[in-house]
């Protein structure tokens, strides 16, 4: 297990962050309120009955375990920043807890159990945008709390899902986050057959100016739904930053209305498939023109930049305009 060390998140999990706080809720939404959703049955004596666990990791009192989950791809590129999954034992006593995370097809990214001294914690960074879903179940008592992790939570906010024990050995469970304004970060389900579509620019270029906009397509034609992200930067200014949920043959649709040397990553987080393509300045002529990426059935990503072939003489203003043949 890799671990590092996770920008404070677990203060994010048991104190007050700076700035402005909601808490979680369902969907795929930011956190804004509390979810408490332990589940407690009584205590059994029955020393024939156990719980199947692997060996415990124990963490001091007053000290803090740090583990990194995924392949740190919100780190690479875009505006979105990791969910944190705290433990909190802010009680005078030693509690066990068994955490488990599981990826949304059900592979266990996460098992271990943990035996959490007085005012310790552990502090999870979940570095990729996936559905996660987080159990904590407490060996002591029986009881356990479950949260699903949505894809919203993963904006530029600071944000944690905080598992803190009770001295009475319930969980009480909390998502909180920051709330600072995500300016182009997207998290969108497109249904079935359907296109969301948007404009990235200054708008001085359209379909009747002399120099034409640029398009970009994003399109799922298989009959699975699929989840991709779609990051779009000018230099060092993240324009686009969405996470889109596409039914089968959703799409996404951009358009450029302001020349400028572009980048851009599509990708697929279950998968690790990335696709990086650019647009260059010289792109921006009379032509109409797209870059287009499309999902296969085998989760990879094609791309292709497609424009027609006129010939583009300047006009007297410097602009392109398209000669007579």
């Amino acid at each position: 297990m890799e671990r590092r060390a996770f920008l404070g998140m677990a203060g994010i999990g048991i104190t007050a962050i700076a700035g402005c706080i909601s808490q979680a809720d369902t969907g795929d939404q930011p956190p804004n309120e509390a979810t408490n959703t332990p589940t407690d049955q009584p205590p059994t004596n029955d020393p024939t009955e156990t719980t199947q666990m692997n060996e415990h990791e124990r963490i001091p009192t007053g000290e803090t375990t740090n583990i990194a989950l995924g392949e740190e791809t919100l780190s690479e590129t875009g505006a979105r920043t990791p969910h944190g999954i705290v433990l909190d034992n802010p009680t005078d006593e030693t509690w066990t807890r068994h955490l488990v995370i599981r990826e949304p097809d059900d592979s266990v990214a996460l098992d271990e159990t943990y035996e959490l001294e007085s005012e310790s914690n552990v502090a999870v960074s979940l570095t990729d945008p996936l559905r996660y879903t987080a159990e904590v179940n407490i060996p002591e008592t029986e009881s356990s709390s479950t949260v699903d992790v949505d894809l919203a939570w993963f904006d530029c906010n600071a944000s944690s899902t905080s598992f803190t024990i009770q001295s009475d050995g319930e969980v009480k469970t909390a998502t909180i986050s920051t709330k600072m304004a995500c300016l182009n970060v997207t998290t969108e389900r497109v249904s079935a057959g359907k296109e969301t579509s948007l404009s990235l620019g200054d708008g001085s270029l359209s379909n009747e100016s002399d120099s034409k906009p640029h398009g970009m397509t994003l399109t799922n034609p298989t009959e699975d739904t699929v989840t991709s992200r779609l990051v779009i930067a000018r230099g060092e200014e993240v324009l686009l930053d969405g996470l889109y949920t596409l039914e089968s043959v959703g799409e996404v649709a951009v358009t450029l209305t302001e020349p400028g040397h572009y980048q851009g990553t599509a990708s697929i987080p279950t998968t690790g498939t990335t696709e990086t393509f650019e647009v260059k300045p010289n792109q921006f002529d009379c032509n109409h023109s797209s870059t287009n990426i499309s999902i296969r059935s085998d989760s990879e990503l094609d791309a292709e930049t497609i424009s027609t072939l006129m010939a583009c003489q300047p006009s007297e203003d410097g602009e392109n305009e398209t000669s007579d043949q």
